[in-house]
């Protein structure tokens, strides 16, 4: 296995050393605040990142890409619920855009270099052995508060709400998707739950789950605070996934309150 940072001059060389057949480019720089506070660092990563990684692949002749885009970021403040494919890409943040543009040059590069290409749109992942430092997923965030018995910090009324999605149901898509890439055609995914949940709900749930797996946990002292909101934040999130379900027969099999005990069980 090797390290590199996906802006290397030196990816080219990397992927020539072991010629990969595919490409699963997952690597981004993930926060939306950062992105909004440092939208040159964003765009380094998300944007000149990308454009690295489709070169590389390119000199390198791989037939196969995918690529990790956002199911929320990339829509904006929806039109309507849940957003399907055809939804207007209206981003609120540096983060979203960056990741728009990474589709649009997945799709350059599929036309022109007869890439077999594809960009899922995630939308809120969860799951086992998620960092919960700095911007990482509220679930990781909560776990890590509830394990070393601090408050649950929730931004905003907690009112706003996210598609949460189990990592094992998004790889399982992510397998179905990319096993059949046309050389020169590159598709769109949405994949999510379909579903809506607040941040106030979540956190109940969490600290219900904590406390299920944790019997000696006492429910009445798990407290819920408040902050402010944070910048760039939507405030209703969720995605439509019919497209995916027509074409691979895929859908979620982990519920959210299962998944949170898979998640508190397994830890960091």
């Amino acid at each position: 296995m090797e390290k590199a940072d996906i802006r290397t001059a030196d990816l080219n060389a990397l992927f020539g050393s072991f010629k990969p057949q595919a490409v699963y480019h997952l690597a981004a720089q993930m926060s939306v605040p950062r992105s909004v506070k440092e939208p040159v660092f964003d765009a380094s990563i998300n944007v000149l990142g990308m454009v690295n990684v489709l070169e590389a692949a390119r000199l390198n002749n791989v037939p196969r890409f995918m690529f990790s885009s956002t199911g929320g970021a990339i829509y904006g403040e929806q039109n309507y619920f849940p957003a399907d494919e055809e939804h207007p890409c209206n981003s609120e943040c540096q983060y979203g855009v960056a990741k728009r543009c990474g589709e649009l040059y997945l799709a350059y590069y599929s036309r022109f270099y007869n890439f077999g290409a594809v960009a899922f749109r995630f939308a809120n992942v969860y799951g086992p052995r998620q960092n919960p430092k700095g911007e990482a997923g509220v679930v990781a965030m909560f776990m890590e508060r509830l394990r070393t018995g601090q408050d649950i910090l929730v931004n905003g009324d907690g009112g706003q709400t996210r598609d949460f999605v189990f990592v094992g149901d998004i790889v399982r898509g992510v397998i179905m998707g990319t096993v059949k890439l046309e050389p020169g055609k590159m598709d769109i995914f949405n994949l999510g739950t379909g579903k809506e949940t607040d941040i106030n709900e979540l956190a109940k749930r969490a600290a219900d789950a904590w406390v299920e797996l944790n019997k000696d946990s006492d429910r009445s002292k798990i407290n819920i605070v408040h902050l402010p909101a944070l910048a760039g934040e939507q405030r209703r999130s969720v995605v439509a996934i019919d497209k995916m379900k027509a074409r691979y027969g895929w859908q979620p099999e982990v519920s959210l309150s299962e998944g949170l005990k898979i998640t508190f069980a397994t830890g960091n």
